[in-house]
């Protein structure tokens, strides 16, 4: 009796430490699976994390270089752009001098009737209110100069720009062609400024009274407004979720700032 029961003892403990053993083990596994799979997740995290960075670097490159193309694409195109809005006053010029030419001739004398052309282009102005027409003889007398009437009547032939440039005999060059017009670039006075700025104007000849009608702008003025239209846009320029553009002067100087428009300048 005792023997058996010693021995149902016996086999009872080797059936717990059978099962407390088995316990152990799938405890063990357990927790290396879990381990494992815990540092699976962590490493393929990592990794997605590491992908949407990359992904998002290579969104903001893309973004940089088509914003970089877009501005060059502006400061190349702005020159012709501004030549043919500057032809297109000119022609204008030309055709109401026409008109006024051909409605009085036979009816008025020559000087009445260059006097009814010169004082209908004197007011009139455009590029901002900075744009003005002037008219000269071919041989270098001042007809009409909006900005300095004082020399109206006057020879500008000799003047000379800072580079040396002869302005006058420069804008009738221009004019011996077919076309009898044509583009000149140098230095004149800004409206109010005591320092010659580079500007480019397009001239034609008005047969009737042989003048050379002409009009204008400064180049600087022209790299204004394209940075100021050029930063309009980027301040509206977004992508992705939350993407948007900022800029910065190459001295640090805020230039566009969505998110803190306050600290502009």
């Amino acid at each position: 009796m005792v023997k058996d029961l010693t021995e149902r003892r016996l086999a009872r403990i080797l059936l717990l430490g059978m099962v407390g053993i088995s316990l152990l083990i799938a405890l063990a596994l357990g927790a290396y699976f879990f381990v494992a799979q815990q540092a699976d997740f962590t490493s393929t995290s990592a990794a997605l994390r590491q992908r949407a960075l990359a992904e998002q670097e290579t969104l903001l490159l893309r973004q940089i270089e088509a914003i970089k193309q877009d501005l060059d694409y502006r400061r190349s195109s702005t020159e012709s752009v501004l030549r043919a809005e500057i032809q297109q006053r000119v022609d204008h010029a030309v055709d109401i001098a026409n008109t006024l030419y051909q409605r009085n001739r036979g009816r008025l004398s020559d000087a009445q009737i260059q006097a009814l052309i010169v004082e209908a282009l004197r007011p009139l102005r455009f590029f901002a209110g900075r744009g003005y027409y002037f008219i000269d003889t071919q041989d270098g007398r001042c007809v009409l100069l909006p900005t300095a009437p004082q020399l109206e009547g006057t020879s500008l032939w000799d003047n000379r720009d800072p580079t040396g440039h002869y302005i006058m005999r420069g804008l009738v060059a221009v004019t011996k062609n077919v076309q009898q017009a044509g583009f000149s670039r140098y230095h004149w006075y800004p409206p109010g400024e005591k320092v010659m700025q580079e500007k480019i104007a397009y001239v034609r000849v008005f047969a009737p009274f042989g003048w050379v009608i002409g009009a204008g702008e400064y180049v600087f003025n022209v790299e204004a407004d394209l940075q100021q239209a050029a930063l309009r846009q980027l301040r509206n320029t977004r992508f992705g979720q939350n993407g948007y553009v900022a800029v910065l002067s190459a001295e640090g100087r805020v230039l566009v700032s969505p998110t803190r428009g306050e600290s502009e300048g």
